[in-house]
């Protein structure tokens, strides 16, 4: 009698367990789906569903949630959801979009010790498959060190090579660092003109409505 009261415990468990990977595999489906539908209040609603906190990977969606405020130009919302992010937790492409993002915020708030620990953080993901993509990666923020931290107008050359061998988004997001260089070196024309050439590799990606408010009105590359 004990071993059929045994057999059904453990057949009750085993269907649980099978309900809850069934119920997860579909609001996975169902947040895919979303993403790729091209409809915005869809996927917004799928984005910030509390369900899907708990039974998607939280790291990723918190993630999203930040670049999806990003393009909304609500920074403090975004720099919030990154806060509760673990990188180590991400896999290799999210991770990289998790420091560059997070490394944007140490600038304007002028953080340099996090700045160094995100640093690390970009060391630590480095392998021998992407050691050159990494490593270009952290010239690259380096050279955002000397622009943001100790800003020396020799700086604007250093970026200018560097928007001669990048390609896509990071050219895009080069020519921001370069209008924030030409700004502080008092130059708003060529700042201008860098702007738009950043919204040329930008557009449609969160940036475009930074650009855009930057635009009208530069105060924010101070």
């Amino acid at each position: 009698m004990e071993t059929w009261k045994y057999g059904i415990a453990i057949l009750f468990v085993l269907a649980l367990f099978a309900s809850i990977h069934f119920f997860k595999k579909k609001r996975a489906s169902d947040f895919a789906s979303a993403l790729q539908s091209g409809d915005s209040k869809r996927y917004e609603k799928a984005l910030f569903s509390k369900i899907n906190l708990f039974v998607l990977e939280p790291n990723m969606l918190f993630l999203m949630r930040s670049n999806y405020y990003t393009s909304k130009g609500q920074l403090d919302e975004a720099e919030k959801c990154l806060k509760v992010v673990h990188p180590e937790k991400l896999h290799f492409d999210a991770a990289i979009n998790y420091y560059q993002a997070m490394m944007s915020f140490t600038f304007s708030n002028k953080d340099v010790a996090k700045f160094d620990k995100l640093i690390e953080g970009l060391k630590s993901r480095i392998t021998d498959e992407n050691k050159d993509f990494v490593n270009a990666i952290i010239e690259n923020q380096n050279v955002n060190r000397k622009l943001y931290f100790d800003f020396d107008a020799s700086v604007i050359e250093d970026i200018k090579k560097l928007v001669e061998v990048n390609h896509d988004e990071a050219k895009g997001m080069l020519y921001m660092n370069l209008a924030k260089a030409y700004h502080l070196n008092k130059d708003d024309k060529q700042a201008k003109e860098s702007l738009k050439q950043a919204m040329s590799y930008l557009k449609n990606t969160p940036y475009q409505k930074v650009i855009e408010s930057t635009l009208n009105d530069l105060s924010i590359l101070d």
